[in-house]
């Protein structure tokens, strides 16, 4: 297949057997996603105030499954997902858990020793376990490919720049150039649950899976301060979490334009450490994912929305801001998507639960 890589609203990708995302391929992605993005194209699309219409039809509608106790969006179902969706939707990138600084955690100089001191190998091994116990479902290391990092987050751009430690003003965000390695993780989502989406319980799943990825890159970041290293946590901020996953060997590219992972297939939520740790980085792997892909259309004719693509190869065809150009992939029609979710008042996840490789972890099974 050659190179396939892709951007989304929550992801840049690229799946090949090795290496990463060439300058000359890519540009860094804009870090516009389809929430921020939405509003305005809804209004450009169907005439001004649409999505204000949308979202007052969609408040009445949730209320009335409420009032009524529609199977999969009652009371309990609805604020079950709520209640999942507290620890991701109370953080800022940058601020409390995902702070860029030292949050609690002594430093080896305040406990009078010196920093942890190992081989790559050895200090790789120590962080991947301290991941694991705080809740990871995989993990792997990968190197800093600055292509991968936003231009801005949230309004402000984002630099690299020779300084000790992370920075944040108002003007911009800076991460220490010595930040070569990446911590790329893999948080499994619940079956039982996800294979009822689109309710409100398919979306707790969902839910949980965003506040467990908060809590784990906030306590793995604190466990690499500890040691006396720098640190940044991220969940869906800063930079594309796809293709260090891709690059630290956590799985492949699929159709849906997202991650497909041995374990988990595609129920899986991504999330990544940045630090100045030196590790060993993982490789790239391949276990058929885009092989089985370019004949399996499951995700794209069960997608309710029709935002998945058909096409046998992958292509250079963008379906919008929403995607990075400058390189192959099989693009989603994220606003299609969204549009989707707005009828269900929540998120979906059906092509999540199509995938084979969900239901069916053999098909992962190592071939390498």
């Amino acid at each position: 297949m050659g190179k396939l890589i892709s951007a989304s609203s929550a992801n840049i990708s690229e799946a090949q057997p090795a290496g990463g995302c060439a300058a000359s391929d890519c540009g860094r992605f804009s870090g516009e996603h389809m929430f921020a993005l939405y509003p305005s194209l809804k209004d450009k699309r169907d005439g001004p105030g649409a999505f204000r219409t949308e979202e007052t039809k969609k408040a009445t509608r949730i209320s009335e499954w409420i009032r009524h106790n529609k199977p999969g969006f009652g009371l309990c179902e609805r604020q079950l997902s709520e209640g999942a969706w507290t620890l991701m939707r109370n953080t800022q990138p940058g601020s409390g858990l995902l702070s860029w600084k030292r949050i609690l955690i002594r430093t080896p100089s305040e406990l009078g020793v010196e920093k942890y001191a190992a081989s790559p190998r050895k200090m790789s091994e120590t962080v991947k376990a301290a991941a694991l116990h705080y809740g990871a479902g995989s993990v792997g290391i990968a190197p800093m490919n600055r292509t991968y990092v936003n231009l801005r987050e949230q309004g402000r751009p984002i630099f690299f720049e020779d300084v000790e430690v992370p920075v944040i003003t108002p003007e911009k965000l800076v991460i220490p150039a010595d930040m070569k390695w990446v911590v790329a993780i893999a948080i499994p989502m619940k079956l039982e649950l996800l294979e009822q989406v689109p309710t409100e319980l398919g979306d707790a799943a969902v839910a949980m899976g965003y506040s467990q990825s908060v809590f784990v890159v906030s306590a793995l970041a604190e466990f690499i301060r500890g040691l006396g290293y720098q640190a940044i946590p991220s969940v869906n901020d800063i930079a594309q979490s796809v293709p260090f996953a891709l690059d630290a060997g956590l799985g492949e590219l699929g159709r849906t334009n997202k991650l497909i992972t041995r374990e988990f297939g595609a129920a899986a939520r991504l999330c990544k450490v940045f630090t100045n740790m030196p590790l060993e980085c993982d490789k790239p792997v391949r276990f058929g994912v885009a092989e089985y892909c370019r004949v399996c259309r499951a995700c794209a004719e069960a997608c309710p929305a029709r935002a998945l693509s058909f096409d046998v190869e992958p292509s250079l065809h963008t379906q919008g801001p929403w995607n990075n150009q400058g390189h192959t992939a099989w693009f989603e029609d994220s606003f299609r998507c969204f549009q989707y979710w707005q009828k269900v008042g929540n998120g979906c996840g059906i092509c999540l639960m199509a995938c084979p490789f969900t239901k069916n972890p053999w098909l992962g099974a190592r071939r390498d």
